[in-house]
């Protein structure tokens, strides 16, 4: 009996662990969020592999699988 007892425990251990760890991301991103937009007045989003930070001049996305612009014309730097 303690050895099933034993197994439910563990169990319940692993699931609540893996619920907490999910939440302490979102808190984490959100908190990130806050201080980002605290310290340059813009709209910034976290989400999994990309950051977007949105000003009145324009949107910038940050991370994974991002396409490069087109070319508006200009040639070189």
């Amino acid at each position: 009996m303690k050895h099933r007892t034993f197994i439910i425990f563990v169990l319940l251990l692993v699931v609540f662990s893996t619920f907490i760890t999910g939440c302490q991301k979102k808190i984490e991103e959100k908190v990130t969020e806050k201080i980002i937009e605290d310290a340059t007045g813009a709209e910034v989003d976290i989400s999994k592999d990309t950051t977007t930070i949105k000003t009145e001049k324009g949107e910038t996305k940050i991370g994974e699988n991002q396409k490069w612009p087109k070319n508006n014309g200009n040639r070189g730097l």
